[in-house]
């Protein structure tokens, strides 16, 4: 565990409260869980996975790039 993480700020909430949710579960190749591994260490703060995966998603969705 890094050390430096208890000297930074609070993460912010990982979802806004009253946010209606819904619990999903998929099935990914190890790369894609690789891949995601590797993003989340590079982040400041490093996010929960569930964090991650909502971060990353979101920024997709959010390009507007039609998939290939």
């Amino acid at each position: 565990m890094r050390k430096d993480r208890d000297m930074l700020p609070a993460m912010p909430p990982k979802l806004e409260d009253g946010t209606p949710t819904e619990r999903i579960q998929i099935v990914a190749p190890q790369t894609w869980v690789a891949r995601i591994e590797e993003w989340r260490r590079k982040q400041p703060r490093i996010p929960s996975k569930s964090e991650a995966i909502r971060i990353l998603v979101d920024k997709a969705l959010d390009s507007g790039n039609e998939p290939d």
